[in-house]
């Protein structure tokens, strides 16, 4: 989505319903997508011990939204790159019983 959803998320703001409608398929999906790699990982035991299945979620969910592409390359200046590899990092960290 990249420099097109901050326009999604303002059109979304200010009521657009096919913005909104977009915007809540957007969560929705990644969502799916998010429950769908950690269930992969428990399934292989890839899961860090201690960490909860709804809690991993929720936290790759966050991780993946495309507020971060907003926050950190449109306001904070960082290449798609360094998201890229913050957010990988970022997700092993979290997410990985052995990180690497």
């Amino acid at each position: 989505l990249g420099d097109l959803f901050p326009v999604i998320l303002a059109g979304a703001m200010s009521g657009d319903d096919d913005l909104v409608a977009l915007r809540q398929t957007i969560a929705a999906e990644s969502r799916i997508g998010a429950r769908e790699l950690i269930d992969q990982l428990i399934a292989v035991g890839g899961l860090r011990p201690g960490l909860g299945r709804d809690d991993a979620i929720d936290a790759l969910w966050w991780l993946i939204q495309p507020e971060q592409y907003v926050v950190l390359v449109g306001h904070a200046g960082w290449s798609l790159e360094r998201l890229v590899a913050w957010c990988n990092t970022t997700a092993a960290r979290l997410l990985l019983a052995y990180p690497a």
